[in-house]
């Protein structure tokens, strides 16, 4: 009959040492997702994602300007050295933009029918004039 007073006692303690620390494990993980620390930790997150994002955005866009400015330089050649932007360098073409001639006084575009690039143009391009046009 000790046997099983002793085994009982053995049960007994087991029992409730196991249940002690599931508890405590339990209380540990409740904790870890209470709503003060969820909230800090979406937090932390959603900055990390921001700021991801953020470079990602950047290195975009300056891909796209820079591939931008390779077919511009390609359907339109580049502006002459210290031309400023905007404005018609020596060969009538602006930094980036299309080309321009002088009528009557003032710059006006010269419009051309789409063309492939590397394909001659089907009208001719006009020379700028320099002067009164006499």
């Amino acid at each position: 009959m000790l046997k099983r007073v002793r085994w009982m006692g053995l049960g007994i303690l087991a029992g409730a040492g196991g249940t002690v620390w599931a508890q405590l494990r339990l209380r540990r993980r409740v904790e870890r997702y209470l709503p003060t620390q969820v909230r800090a930790g979406v937090a932390t997150r959603v900055r990390s994602a921001g700021a991801d994002l953020r470079g990602a955005l950047e290195e975009g866009r300056e891909a796209m300007a820079q591939r931008e400015a390779e077919l511009r330089a390609q359907l339109h050649g580049t502006a002459p050295a210290g031309s400023p932007a905007g404005q018609p360098g020596r060969d009538g073409r602006t930094a980036g933009g299309p080309r321009l001639r002088v009528v009557g006084g003032a710059t006006r575009p010269v419009h051309r029918e789409a063309t492939p690039l590397g394909a001659p143009s089907s009208t001719p391009t006009p020379t700028p004039s320099t002067g009164s046009g006499r």
